[in-house]
């Protein structure tokens, strides 16, 4: 009896830690008692990120390829995560450009994944290549929100797919420079 009682906990165990969640769900379930869990886009939130996205002001020319990347291993679980690649240019000069990188630290750089109260939001995890220092213990957050905005241009209706970017630092005092070279918010065109 005492046999079977510790197989039917093991199988239990082994059943909950390779279980797969609906990523949706991961801001709703205690993550650390999931170890080896796996919350994947089966319903595909995260799809409406993809793809090329632009945004120029005349000055600043900015584009992003939103990419996904599957089974992301986190702390305690794996998860399906969205990464930019970017390239920035301010008055015709490349500041950065990163579209055709193939090194895997971007994966990394500006990451995340579904915000926990919109499906139409993701925080992500922001580390931008800058030469200016800053310090680093205040992590910076990057908040991108998808929009579908209908237009009606001489009685027919378009679509136009839009990502707002949002990026918050905390300075320490004032005085301190912004440390980022990629304006903190934009709205970005899907292409």
């Amino acid at each position: 009896m005492k046999y079977l009682i510790t197989l039917t906990a093991i199988l239990f165990i082994n059943v909950l830690m390779a279980q797969e969640f609906p990523l949706e769900q991961r801001h709703f379930i205690n993550e650390n008692n999931l170890e080896s869990a796996y919350f994947k886009d089966i319903n595909g939130h995260l799809d409406k990120f993809l793809g090329v996205w632009k945004y120029d002001d005349g000055i600043t020319s900015f584009e992003i390829q939103i990419l996904k990347n599957t089974k992301e291993y986190l702390q305690y679980y794996q998860t399906d995560q969205i990464y930019v690649k970017f390239k920035l240019m301010q008055n015709g000069t490349v500041i950065y450009d990163y579209l055709n990188s193939t090194d895997e630290n971007l994966k990394i750089w500006i990451s995340g994944s579904l915000d926990g109260n919109s499906l139409n939001k993701c925080e992500m995890l922001y580390l931008e290549p800058t030469d200016i220092p800053y310090n680093r213990s205040n992590e910076p957050r990057l908040l991108l929100t998808h929009s579908m905005n209908l237009n009606f241009p001489g009685g027919t209706t378009t679509a136009q797919e839009t990502i707002q970017w949002n990026l918050e630092y905390g300075k320490q005092r004032d005085s301190d420079p912004w440390p980022f070279k990629i304006p903190s918010q934009m709205t970005l065109v899907k292409q």
